[in-house]
């Protein structure tokens, strides 16, 4: 008899199949993942969240643009420090996403070039909880 599988072994071996898909098998799976939808009814204003993917992660932006043609607000998660809860932010297609690498020199440029009110104090609280990357929205800083 085997032993199960720890939840690391599980993850790794996941991370495996994922990395060994061609970049044209991720974007039939988007696709697919799109034209199936959610198993759920999607009513104007419902709010869905997503992600940005990273590494080699199935893109959900074709999903999230079906579910905008079908009326609901998306947004997607962002951190703010280690160990608290995300926050949601609004996002629409077509919205710019600009990944960054921060150091604590920047502190000045930043706190500069973005409104105190808005992008600022997200990419401040990264940055001071020992973050570096960081994914920063162009257009627009709101809550759902």
């Amino acid at each position: 008899m085997s032993a199960t599988p720890s939840k690391g072994e599980l993850r790794a071996a996941a991370l495996a199949k994922r990395d060994a898909l061609s970049e044209k098998q991720r974007e039939v799976a988007a696709q697919a993942l799109a034209k199936r939808g959610l198993p759920i009814e999607i009513t104007t204003g419902m709010v869905v969240s997503g992600y940005s993917p990273i590494r080699n992660e199935i893109d959900p932006a074709p999903l999230m643009e079906k579910l905008a043609k079908q009326g609901a607000r998306l947004a997607l998660p962002t951190i703010n420090a280690r160990g608290k809860a995300l926050v949601f932010r609004v996002w629409r297609p077509g919205d710019r996403l600009m990944l960054c690498e921060l150091h604590p020199e920047d502190h000045a440029t930043l706190k500069a070039r973005f409104d105190p009110r808005f992008g600022y104090p997200l990419v401040y609280k990264r940055l001071a909880s020992g973050g570096r990357s960081v994914f920063i929205r162009i257009d627009r800083f709101q809550t759902p």
